[in-house]
Order: C-alpha cells, then structure tokens, then sequence
C-alpha cells in the first residue's frame, strides 16, 4: 500500500462495511452512467473505499446483512461528514463473459438474489466485472466533508487531500483471503 491515497472506489456503505469486516472479499460492477462510455474501468489498484448510500437498498441485500447493517440503512447515516476508514486493492479484475455465473457466488457476498440478477441484465452489452478485492482497515476513520462534486453514477473519485495510509491492518489475513479468493473462482468454473 503506497503511503497515501487520493482515488476512492464508490460502493454502498454496507458493503464497505462487511469488506472492512473481511465478511466479503469481491465486488460485482459494471460501471456510472458519469463514467467513459458507461462502463467500469479499473482506475487504480490500490484506493480508498467511498461509503455511498445512493441505491443502497435493505431489499436488494440478504436479510440478515439489512438487520445487521441496519445502522448503515437509515437516513441518519447519510448525515454529517463521511468517515472514509477502509482501503482497498484490485487482486484481480474478472470479466465474466457469461454473466450468469455471478449466480454462484451467494454465499460470498452480502447482496440478495435480486441486486445480483439486476447487475447480471443491467445493461446487457456491457461486461460484468467480479473484482477480488484485498482490505485494509485505517488505524482511525478519517471524516471527509461531503462535496458535491463526490455525487453522481461514477466508480471513482479523486479526494480534495491525498489519504495517509500508514498503520493500516489488513481486513482478512492474506493466507485467509487466498483461501477464498479461490474458493471464488473455483464457482465460477
């Protein structure tokens, strides 16, 4: 991890927050309608994560991650400035030229059936990407003033200040983290 960061990678705050707590290890995108021709690009590979709560919706999580993350759900969570505390690095960046094989994967991820089979028919033409992501966990979130700048449909963000990284703990051991990285592409064939 470089010793501070400025680009940060949009995602819903709850998964943020169960990468963070090493419960998910990959993410499912296909890229803002603000991005390059509309499609996910991977900017950088190492990054700050950037708690959104823009389409994060109880119903397209499983059930027991909207109670546990219910704190995460609730307007309230959208006040006040936002606490960027996890990082991140794309271990790899999987095409899936069939889709529907992200069907797989449930029991590795805290979405429910329906958000998987949104990102499987959204856009049809566009490649669905499964990104294996590494965490690492800020030794003390860092509060960042919500700019309007931040908002809209794109993957990434560039930060007003540059992040210092040090003392970052890893999310899941790196053996830990293999062990399921694989077990991810074992589904998928």
């Amino acid at each position: 991890m470089g010793p501070a960061l400025r680009q940060a990678l949009k995602e819903w705050a709850v998964v943020v927050e169960a990468i963070r707590e090493g419960r998910q290890i990959l993410l499912l995108r296909k890229g803002g309608l603000h991005e390059k021709r509309g499609r996910f690009a991977a900017a950088a590979g190492e990054f700050l994560f950037f708690p959104t709560f823009e389409h994060q919706e109880p119903d397209l999580l499983k059930p027991a991650e909207a109670r546990r993350s219910a704190h995460l759900l609730s307007p309230a969570a959208e006040e006040g400035p936002l606490r960027l505390e996890t990082l991140g690095s794309i271990e790899e960046n999987i095409v899936l030229g069939e889709p529907t094989r992200a069907r797989r994967l449930s029991d590795h991820h805290v979405f429910g059936e329906e958000y998987v089979e949104m990102r499987i028919r959204y856009k049809l033409e566009r490649p669905l990407h499964l990104l294996l992501i590494r965490a690492w966990v800020l030794p003390a979130a860092l509060e960042v003033p919500r700019l309007a700048r931040y908002a809209g449909c794109r993957s990434w963000v560039d930060l007003e200040e540059a992040v210092p990284t040090a003392g970052a703990r890893e999310a899941l051991a790196e053996e830990a983290f293999r062990t399921r990285a694989a077990a991810v592409k074992a589904l998928l064939g």
